[in-house]
């Protein structure tokens, strides 16, 4: 089942990539919604870890801090890469 999801996963990146049908501004749009998305939860982890510190959790606020700076590295990462490798 997992080589099946990839296969698919594999042929559409392919198609996204290459394909004629999705136009460039489409797809530089697609990737503008996903990052903003992803940047207003990162801020609302930091917000939420700014609380936890306020009401006297600096062990949860560490740790929250620790999910959205690794969250935030994943990000750079997606970024920041030619092309994602599906092997």
């Amino acid at each position: 089942m997992n080589m099946q999801m990839r296969e698919k996963l594999r042929n559409l990146t392919t198609a996204a990539k290459n394909s004629e049908q999705i136009p460039e501004p489409s797809k530089k749009f697609g990737m503008f919604i996903f990052y903003l998305s992803a940047a207003i939860g990162v801020l609302a982890i930091f917000v939420f870890a700014i609380a936890l510190f306020i009401y006297g959790h600096p062990i949860g606020a560490f740790i929250t801090i620790a999910i959205a700076l690794s969250v935030t590295y994943m990000l750079y990462k997606i970024q920041s890469a030619d092309e994602l490798p599906l092997d």
